[in-house]
């Protein structure tokens, strides 16, 4: 499980947003990993090891489209009422994206609800901003590109709260991303094209890191390209190609709902 101080939560979160992610895990071997650190965790009562490994495994639940585990492994952490504000909004955000694959879309924007309202509360701007940009992208999944257009706006006002520069920076880049494959989805070609080369050029720098957000982000600016008529999307398409290769080396995955271009979630 990480550690971390109540004065560095941001770096908390940062270092959790990788196991959402599953970076360097194979899906079902970090599930069996996280299970046996819950078990354990249960029989010797450290409560702290065992909330921060099953917020883990919801996550990684939800990651495999495991909705329905997902949702109950979220729901009986919560009610173990966790003593730390953060676990509690990433488990009313997995609770919310779980319910929203399932088609319970009200319930998914109640849970969304509750984490803003949570996140606020405690006066996290780099939780509130991530809720927001969250929340947009399952609304322009939906098809209400201006409810999405909205929580991208209202992300983008919180984002100046934030004072660590790369967290503010991961974010910028999130949201930008969310934006194009949002605008890519509505037809804009030209303006998702934009929008994915901006979010690009934020994480460059850190692109070795990055190999799966970096293998989409190019795919999706093949895509606007190509839908533009323009004979440079073999460019970016080779990118995109390069990246995936070094991602599916490290196996790395995203959620569905996460994702910087549309996949099916089935």
């Amino acid at each position: 499980c990480v550690s971390y101080s109540e004065k560095n939560d941001y770096i908390f979160l940062k270092l959790h947003f990788l196991l959402w992610d599953a970076k360097s895990f194979n899906g079902s071997e970090l599930e069996k990993k996280l299970e046996n650190v819950v078990t354990i965790s249960k029989k010797i009562g450290v409560n702290d090891a065992q909330i921060s490994a099953s917020v883990s495994l919801a996550a990684t639940y939800e990651l495999n489209n495991k909705n329905q585990e997902a949702l109950d492994f979220a729901q009986a952490t919560l009610a173990l009422n966790p003593p730390r504000y953060n676990h509690k909004v990433t488990l009313l955000q997995i609770s919310g994206m779980a319910l929203f694959k399932q088609g319970r879309y009200n319930l998914a924007e109640n849970y969304f609800d509750q984490a803003l309202a949570l996140a606020q509360s405690n006066k996290s701007a780099f939780l509130t901003a991530l809720t927001y940009s969250f929340y947009g992208t399952l609304a322009s999944q939906k098809g209400n590109y201006e409810k999405a257009e909205n929580l991208f706006s209202k992300a983008d006002i919180v984002i100046t709260l934030v004072h660590d520069l790369g967290s503010k920076n991961d974010l910028n880049s999130r949201i930008i991303g969310y934006r194009a494959k949002s605008q890519l989805m509505q037809g804009n070609y030209e303006k998702a094209a934009k929008l994915y080369k901006d979010s690009i050029d934020l994480i460059q720098p850190f692109a070795t890191e990055k190999s799966l957000e970096m293998a989409e982000l190019n795919k999706g600016m093949a895509t606007s390209l190509s839908k533009n008529g323009s004979s440079t999307s073999n460019k970016y398409d080779a990118i995109a190609s390069y990246y995936l290769e070094q991602a599916n080396a490290k196996n790395e995955k995203v959620s569905c709902l996460l994702s910087f271009v549309p996949i099916s979630c089935k």
